[in-house]
């Protein structure tokens, strides 16, 4: 047996967007039903998992892996941002607050559940 966290908890809702949004990329509201990708830095509500038009799917909970740049995250309770290149980093305040799981130094992925 290995360790595996897919799919645990994961939760998804579709919104509407005016930009197109990678999957795996950090999204924050942007007005009613509508969101857009979060500010570099920023705090985020979920992960774009995929998009169709003006509409986003969009993970609010669960399990994530994400690109980070910056400074390597620790194992534990975390608050991090987006990046502004579709992934993460540690910030000092004002980002989510995550349980980091596992940090890969050599591929710069974070493992976390928001």
């Amino acid at each position: 047996m290995s360790v595996a966290f897919n799919g645990f908890n994961e939760k998804t809702l579709t919104f509407k967007t005016a930009q197109t949004i990678d999957p795996g990329t950090p999204v924050s509201l942007a007005s009613n039903f509508t969101v857009e990708k979060a500010s570099t830095g920023g705090a985020f509500i979920g992960i774009a998992r995929s998009q169709r038009g003006d509409l986003v799917e969009v993970q609010l909970y669960g399990y994530v892996k994400s690109d980070y740049t910056s400074t390597a995250p620790t194992v534990g309770k975390v608050t991090l941002g987006a990046n502004g290149s579709g992934g993460v980093k540690v910030v000092a305040s004002g980002g989510t607050d995550c349980l980091v799981l596992n940090v890969n130094t050599t591929s710069s992925t974070v493992e976390y559940l928001i």
